[in-house]
């Protein structure tokens, strides 16, 4: 019979091999995103001119997906960004990245979620190797 330990009662090397599996994992994620994803994408200003309220928002937090207006190349194009901001975002600009072989692909230029999972996966990373060192003193 094949008896597996939960994950919340793993502890010594499994642990710490699930932990640099998935702190490596978090940085590959993070540093693809952040710098090759958008690697050639051009930065531009967009004004969010439509809000479309997003599925799931509560009375006192409701989120929106923007569609915005931006210039790429002398041409006027109007698309959906993906991402969700508040109500008051309405008329405002934001700065945004656009792929000049296919500028309707867009992003935001924040560079936040990308940071966040090279600095988490690290961390993991760190806590893995301390687990395993640390041990064998």
């Amino acid at each position: 019979m094949n008896q597996t330990k939960p994950l919340a009662k793993m502890t010594g090397a499994g642990l710490a091999l699930l932990l640099l599996i998935t702190g490596l994992a978090m940085v590959s994620m993070g540093v693809y995103a952040g710098f090759f994803r958008l690697s050639g994408y051009e930065k531009t200003t967009a004004i969010v001119v439509a809000l479309e309220e997003k599925d799931g928002s509560d009375h006192n937090n409701r989120v929106y997906t923007p569609t915005v207006t931006y210039t790429a190349d002398g041409t006027e194009y109007t698309e959906v960004l993906e991402t969700y901001v508040r109500e008051e975002t309405l008329g405002t600009e934001i700065k945004i990245l656009y792929d000049p072989a296919n500028p309707s692909e867009i992003s935001v230029d924040t560079p936040g979620a990308s940071i966040y999972l090279v600095l988490v996966g690290a961390a993991l990373c760190a806590v893995s190797v301390y687990r395993t060192v640390g041990k064998k003193k």
